[in-house]
């Protein structure tokens, strides 16, 4: 059976459901370039509907994005229940070497940014303030993924090393793959510089002389793409995020670039409810610096697109 063209519920995805869950219709529904998606509707225990959404995907890359979009969206939902589908479970399927996810379906308008801005950037910020590292550390305790792309996770103690560490761990797998080509000339000089220099330059300040910060729970991969309004009650909704606890101030470099659609108007609502981190007058340099990992990101999801190359 291809995951792509589901017609009844797989044993391992039935058995996560509640306990008389029958099942009245699997359709496709939305569009992932790395997964298939479909919504189910069942009628749960007590004869009442119950709608999910369902993700699948194949290989060693399917089982860490399907864990990882579990596993993150789990941390999300136990901070702000009402800013994300609530995770049932993720899981091996019964035939190849399939995995799925698998979480409540929640009905989405066509609206994407700018959307009421001031109430996402609250709920945002509430994530932000109280999602609290477990560790104390920067992480995850899974591998997320960015698209298809498996983070590099590991806990650090400083938020510097992490950064710094997790740029060279995609600019090695952009290189060794060649998602990334030809390689510009002269540039390893202007990366000896860029991971040695610019990038303690402008991160070391936010936690010396005086200065702290705290690991924040991130989405990971905020663009209009992974962001709605819920078509009942008009609610502001995030998904298919690439988790880790990071600066707060990282999610906003995902902001920068104008094809993902948000503005400095939402930059400037979530400053609102979450100010910038001292040194201030360096926050468009660090959310520069930030916007170039989600630039890197781009790059290798679509390295024949050139733009995103340069």
């Amino acid at each position: 059976m291809l995951i792509a063209q589901l017609t009844e519920l797989d044993p391992a995805v039935q058995n996560v459901l509640p306990i008389g869950t029958t099942l009245l219709s699997i359709k496709k529904h939305g569009l992932s370039l790395w997964a298939s998606t479909f919504k189910v509707e069942t009628m749960g225990p007590e004869c009442k509907p119950a709608n999910y959404f369902l993700k699948c995907s194949l290989g060693e890359r399917g089982r860490l994005m399907m864990e990882g979009e579990f596993e993150g969206s789990k941390a999300i939902h136990a901070v702000s229940p009402n800013f994300c589908p609530r995770p049932v479970a993720a899981g091996k399927l019964s035939f190849e070497d399939a995995y799925f996810y698998i979480c409540e379906f929640i009905e989405m308008t066509e609206e994407s940014p700018p959307f009421d801005s001031w109430t996402f950037c609250s709920k945002l910020a509430h994530l932000h303030k109280n999602g609290k590292s477990p560790t104390g550390m920067y992480g995850f305790h899974v591998t997320t993924c960015n698209g298809w792309i498996p983070q590099l996770n590991t806990w650090e103690q400083s938020w510097a090393t992490f950064f710094r560490k997790g740029f060279i761990y995609l600019l090695d797998m952009a290189y060794k793959n060649n998602y990334i080509y030809p390689r510009p000339q002269g540039m390893d000089e202007h990366l000896d510089v860029f991971l040695n220099v610019v990038i303690p330059r402008l991160l070391l300040p936010l936690e010396t002389g005086g200065n702290s910060i705290e690991p924040s729970l991130v989405h990971g991969d905020l663009w209009f793409g992974n962001a709605a309004t819920t078509a009942e009650g008009n609610k502001p909704m995030i998904f298919d995020g690439a988790v880790f606890y990071a600066h707060n101030e990282y999610e906003l470099g995902n902001w920068r670039p104008p094809r993902n659609k948000f503005t400095k108007a939402h930059i400037r609502d979530y400053q609102m409810h979450f100010q910038r981190s001292p040194p201030e007058e360096e926050f468009d340099d660090r959310n520069r610096l930030y916007s170039m990992r989600f630039n890197l990101h781009a790059a290798i999801l679509f390295p024949d697109t050139q733009k995103y190359r340069q």
